[in-house]
Parts: C-alpha cells; structure tokens; sequence
C-alpha cells in the first residue's frame, strides 16, 4: 500500500484558487498541482462548519444532526479505522489546535497541536507551525510505511493573521479607509497574541462574534470598501498557506518518498462574502460558496491532469484514497464510496447519485444539476429552540425552501421552489438518508476527565468561532 498525505485547509473557498478559474495568483503552487492531478470541480463538504465536517470525512459516514457534534463529542466507531487498522498504517497528523487531538481521538493516530495553549493562539506564523511540524515528522517517522498524514491549515479563517511580508499583498483598499471596527477585528496585526491570553487584555472572541452576528442581522452596515479588504485579507492569507504547503511537497521530493505518496487537498468548507447578503460560514449559509469546497488528488503514478464536475461528497475522499493506494480488506461500504467507481458508473449510462450537505437549520440535496435547499428545525430540538431558530430564520430572510438549477444558474440566484413537481423526489431522497443517517451510532459522551470550568470555557471561545 501506498502512503497518503491529507491536507485539510480550514475557511477556503474552492472559487479563490486559480486552478478554479479566480484570476489573482492566490494559489501559484496548488494550481501547478492541479495541472498533474484529478480536480474536483462538485466537491461538497456534509457540512456548513467544521466539527461535523470532520467527523463525517473522517468515518466516511453522512451525520443527521451536526449540532450534536462539537469538539467534545467523538465518533467511536469510524469504517475508515477499520482499514487503516487492517493494513497496519501509521495514521497521525499535525494540527492548528488541540480540540482536534479530542475530536479524532477514536478514530485516528497520535496528532500534534502546534499551539502551546487550549485556546486559540492566532499566531502569525500558525501555518507555518504545521508545515515545520509536518517536515520534521516526515523526516522522522517516513519510513513507517504504509502512513496517512493529516494536516490542518487554518490560515483564511478569521481572524486573518499574517506575517509582515504577506499582509499587504493584495490590498486594493487603504486601511485609513476601513471601518475600524472591521479592520482591528478582522485583522489585529498589531497584536502578538489574538486570544488575549498572557496580555492582561481580554479575549477577542466575543467581541468578533457578536460583530459577525451585528452583520448578518443587519444592525452592522459594512461599507464596499471594507468588504473589498476583507476580502483581499482572505486571499493574503490563501497565498501564505498555498506557500506552506508548497514545503511541504517539496519536503517529500527532497526524502524520496513522492513516488510513493498520494496527496490530497481539501478544505472543510467555505466562506461567503456577501455573495447572498452574508458573511461567514455556519447558520444558515448553505450556498456553494460555502459548501462546495476545494478537491485536489495528486496520484504521482497518473501524472495528467483530470476533471470530474461529478458531485462528490467528502464521506467519498477517504475510502477513495485508501482504493487508490492499494488497501487491503476493503469493506463492501467502503469500497461503494470511491469516486473512480462513481465517475465510471456514470460514464456507463448509470442514475446520478446524491449528495447531501446538512447545516443546523438548513438541509441541502443535490441530485445531478438540481440543488434544493429545506429549512429543518429538527424535531430532536424543545419547542422553544424551534422558535427562536424560525423567528431568526424570518428576520434574516432565509425561512423558506430555495430550489436552484445550477446549469443554468450556478450563482444560486432564481428559486424553483414554486416548481414542486421538481422537489417531491429531491425530498423523498432526503427524508430516506436522515433516517438511514440516523441509525448511524457514531457519537460517544463527552470525555469525562475534561475539567467542567476549562471545558465552558473553551466551549464558548469554539462557539464564538464558528467551530460549534
């Protein structure tokens, strides 16, 4: 069996790279890797924010109730974990933050945090941090073949940190011309440490949710000029990752072991820029912008570029790579999952096949070019949570169910919703795979040994985020 190298880059829209048509040189290395590998142009995340996201990509099992699922809830039982088990792979990985250590901690190897702290340390030099991590355990432990090497990048999640030579690499808008507020929240270069700590000042985080929620509510105007540097911010910080990871391939070609090593490149999920009048991920964000995430697999042994615009979900990309690097005692389950079986399937004539996206309020089923979007205030929720979440719904304008032909209308601008003849079957697919999602028992307790005050704490700051 091969090896598998598994980057995870947290925030990044699949539109913003250059490979996916975006015309500012964001991604000089990923589009170079694209050029000699399978892209993804329909790759969807099962997910709007990244705990769910993670457990499913992780399992390869579709969740029915993201909200249940945070950094404290662990999926025990994973198909993936069995494979890995059976062929005898060293699975472990680098990481932005030590929540991910209690998420996987069932279903995968060891994993290194490269934050000192619990809390969120927004260093400047976060995704460099990962690839020098990634470097030294390549260095160290390569020759433990067969391995799967996670990596996670979080880079273009806010808040956009940048060492000096990137800060300004986009810019089309001077600073003295954002609104303040925006401008040190978004992006507090001026502080050694985002999450306060060690600085006798207190955390950001509450202050930048409560800004992102002002925004979305609409009771906080952002003026064009500052949503133009937001955005050039993201993109600053794409070009900083897209550099680290570029060490990190040339990491595997310097030891010898790119022959023999499968690359994968995803992101979790998206961010909208008011591409539908919001801001961020999570909530009610459902769009593609959102949910259609980066997919790009270097096989070495098939070096030609290659495109499927398939729909493919990520409870796909595991089983895919671990087929594609030659595992052994692969389960019927999981073998039905890779995508090369999928794309021929189709090339033969065979029915289009569903994917699913499932966000708190909002359940998402794409099926061929038609993509419907439900409202779903679960029955699993008190009749209270039910209300707020409709009276939310109603008063941001995203109560009702949105239909959309993305053939002709890829910006998910003209509702179908009126045309019901379109949605029954679209519905009855959905309605079937939350029930079978929910036979899934993946989820175990809490771990108990986590102190109950630090726990609270680290909870709120995750909430805060967007990670909960």
């Amino acid at each position: 069996m091969r090896n598998i190298i598994l980057i995870v880059v947290d925030t990044l829209r699949a539109d913003h790279l250059g490979c996916y048509g975006y015309q500012r040189p964001t991604s000089p290395f990923l589009d170079s890797l694209a050029k000699k590998s399978l892209v993804l142009d329909a790759c969807y995340s099962t997910s709007n924010f990244t705990a769910p996201a993670f457990t499913s990509l992780f399992t390869a099992t579709y969740l029915s109730r993201p909200d249940i699922v945070n950094f404290y809830s662990q999926a025990h039982v994973s198909p993936v974990k069995t494979v890995l088990d059976a062929n005898s792979v060293c699975a472990e990985g680098v990481v932005s933050f030590r929540f991910f250590k209690n998420l996987l901690a069932r279903i995968w190897g060891e994993l290194e945090a490269v934050t000192e702290t619990r809390s969120f340390n927004y260093s400047k030099d976060l995704p460099r941090a990962i690839s020098d991590g990634a470097i030294e355990w390549l260095e160290k432990n390569g020759k433990k073949k067969p391995f799967c090497l996670f990596l996670h990048y979080d880079g273009p999640h806010i808040p956009y940190r940048l060492p000096d030579e990137y800060a300004g690499l986009f810019d089309t808008v001077d600073a003295n011309d954002v609104d303040p507020g925006i401008r040190d929240s978004f992006f507090p270069q001026h502080l050694e440490r985002w999450d306060g700590s060690g600085s006798g000042q207190k955390s950001p985080i509450p202050h930048l949710k409560k800004l992102i929620n002002d925004i979305n509510t609409r009771r906080r105007r952002v003026d064009e000029k500052s949503r133009n540097w937001i955005v050039d911010k993201y993109d600053a910080s794409i070009k900083y990752t897209d550099d680290m990871i570029s060490r990190v391939y040339e990491a595997l070609q310097r030891l010898g072991m790119l022959d023999d090593t499968i690359v994968a490149i995803l992101s979790d999920h998206g961010e909208e820029f008011w591409d539908h009048g919001f801001f961020g991920h999570g909530d009610a964000n459902v769009y593609d912008e959102v949910i259609r995430t980066v997919g790009i697999i270097h096989d070495p042994s098939e070096p030609l570029a290659k495109r499927t615009d398939l729909p493919i979900s990520h409870v796909q990309i595991l089983p895919s790579l671990l087929c594609l690097a030659g595992a052994a005692e692969i389960p019927e389950q999981i073998a039905a999952l890779d995508l090369q079986t999928a794309v021929a399937r189709r090339a033969a004539g065979g029915p289009p096949e569903p994917v699913f996206s499932i966000g708190t309020f909002k359940s998402v089923v794409r099926l061929d070019n038609l993509k419907w979007i439900h409202t779903r205030l679960g029955r699993h929720h008190s009749l209270l949570k039910r209300l707020k979440s409709r009276l939310r719904l109603l008063w941001i304008g995203k109560l009702k169910d949105e239909l959309y032909d993305l053939a002709t209308d890829p910006g998910e601008r003209v509702n179908l919703a009126k045309q019901r003849q379109r949605i029954r079957p679209l519905a009855a697919l959905l309605e079937q795979h939350l029930e079978e999602s929910d036979k899934a028992k993946l989820l175990s307790k809490p771990l108990p040994e986590q102190d109950a005050e630090e726990r609270e704490k680290i909870e709120k700051e995750l909430r805060n985020l967007g990670y909960m």
